[in-house]
């Protein structure tokens, strides 16, 4: 994955609380200039409520295990690095069954 998209951290490895706030995950991403990668909606709702940086990928694609997620990730990468480099803050990723 680093080597498609940079070094790629857990948010159980950043060093906050353990479990940290979705306001800490944002903060600590703001300050280190991460992008958020989650299924969690509430990240869009601190991004509609406090702007952006950083920027979010929703992943709207169920209930998936790793290895598919990751899948996914690297079949979007075109499409990811164009968005990152562009002007808008969250890039929703959906797969529908």
């Amino acid at each position: 994955m680093s080597d498609c998209f940079g070094e790629c951290l857990h948010v159980n490895r950043i060093g906050l609380s353990v479990p940290p706030s979705d306001t800490a995950i944002r903060d600590y991403a703001k300050a280190n200039d991460c992008v958020i990668v989650s299924h969690d909606t509430d990240f869009l709702d601190l991004l509609l409520a406090k702007g952006f940086p950083p920027k979010i990928i929703l992943l709207k694609i169920g209930n998936i295990d790793t290895a598919s997620t990751l899948n996914l990730l690297l079949q979007a990468k075109d499409a990811i690095l164009e968005w990152y480099d562009g002007a808008a803050g969250i890039l929703e990723i959906t797969v529908r069954k």
